[in-house]
């Protein structure tokens, strides 16, 4: 007696993503500096806007010479010699 494959494939359930977790950047202008990073920070939806808050703050504590930038739609931190990371809380960098 053979047994029959199935052919079926699950069909994977429609989630509606929040916009800030599409993957798309914001449209944030890129400037360095406190203030354009600060503003970009505020702009995010909740949790986002929590998780980015918190990383800002712990970057400052670890980097005493941190640089902070909006590069890509995105918050990026850095020391003296180069970009470090960036904080968009859906995908965390180290480069």
């Amino acid at each position: 007696m053979t047994q029959k494959k199935s052919t079926k494939t699950p069909q994977a359930k429609s989630t509606e993503l929040l916009v800030a977790m599409t993957g798309k950047a914001s449209p944030a202008k890129a400037a360095e500096g406190d203030k354009p990073v600060f503003a970009y920070i505020d702009s995010l939806p909740e949790p986002q806007k929590s998780i980015a808050t918190r990383v800002d703050t712990l970057a400052a504590k670890a980097l005493p010479d941190l640089k902070r930038a909006v590069k890509w739609g995105m918050a990026y931190y850095g020391v003296p010699d180069g970009w470090c990371f960036t904080s968009e809380p859906s995908s965390v960098i180290i480069s």
